[in-house]
């Protein structure tokens, strides 16, 4: 079994833009706000959204992850290094999923 691995939203248009490869065996997350962001921007929303289902695990909102991701943020303040709520709410359920699946 290869390796978990998160694939945001810029890799991801990379990807289907054939830019890059991801290579096979790995075991490939997205998070639905990746989807989200994939989806709103692209012409064929319905048909991409199913292509994201069938090709990637997509990695749910819960309330253990916002609670997680308000902790890393309060860390991030105290040494003023934060980062993009966005991002940092996909790193936080990119790490949960890849743990416990």
């Amino acid at each position: 079994m290869g390796e978990r691995v998160l694939v945001d939203t810029g890799i991801l248009i990379d990807y289907y833009r054939e830019k890059i490869d991801l290579p096979p065996g790995n075991i490939y997350y997205i998070s639905t706000l990746t989807l989200y962001e994939y989806v709103r921007g692209n012409k064929k929303p319905i048909e991409a959204k199913k292509l994201l289902e069938e090709s990637f695990i997509i990695t749910p909102i819960n309330n253990q992850v916002s609670l997680k991701s308000s902790e890393i943020w309060r860390n991030l303040r105290q040494k003023g290094a934060l980062i993009d709520d966005r991002d940092l709410e996909i790193n936080t359920r990119s790490r949960k999923a890849c743990q416990h699946e």
